[in-house]
């Protein structure tokens, strides 16, 4: 279980020693103002950054910007809306493993990257997860089902928080937590 007094002092550390924490808003805002791929690229390009640039000169970003057009951007949209803390993820398994499926095949996203894009264009529903994350909570395989498996578990530890921060998502919130507690120490 996560409490309430730790997650806001993870959240806290996390604000002021990780700095490429800039790079979050930045992509949100690009998103949020139609720059969706240039949002996605950023993010990759910072929180993904060792997958990234090992792909980066062959990256193919034409056929990225049409499966996220044709493919993750209706599931997105079916998503909209929903919340973290009260949505029944067993009513949307196949649209997490679809999404999931579609991002994570890119070499350069993989699924540390498309754990970020899900939680980047539906940042109320999804939270992040990088392999020291997905280790600590004994996730051994990088499926699909095993994302849509975490993010459940994530609700289910923290499910008695009533999260009141308007800045700041609870699935925000939790991937910090999850930084500070398993990846930046």
């Amino acid at each position: 279980m996560i409490n309430i007094k730790e997650l806001n002092k993870k959240c806290q550390e996390f604000d002021e020693l990780e700095e490429k924490g800039s790079f979050y808003k930045m992509a949100r805002d690009l998103v949020e103002t139609g720059f969706e791929i240039e949002g996605y690229i950023i993010l990759s390009a910072t929180w993904n950054k060792r997958e990234f640039m090992k792909a980066s000169s062959e990256f193919p970003l034409n056929e990225f910007r049409e499966v996220v057009k044709e493919v993750c951007q209706p599931l997105f949209k079916k998503l909209d809306g929903m919340k973290f803390e009260n949505v029944n993820f067993d009513d949307i398994e196949s649209e997490v493993i679809r999404l999931y499926n579609n991002l994570s095949k890119f070499k350069g996203i993989k699924y540390v990257g498309a754990s970020k894009i899900m939680h980047l264009r539906n940042p109320g529903l999804f939270v992040m997860w990088d392999t020291k994350i997905r280790q600590k909570y004994k996730f051994w395989s990088t499926s699909a089902k095993k994302y849509f498996d975490f993010n459940k578990r994530m609700q289910s530890i923290s499910q008695h928080i009533e999260w009141k921060d308007k800045n700041k998502t609870l699935p925000k919130a939790i991937d910090e937590y999850n930084f500070m507690k398993f990846t930046f120490s």
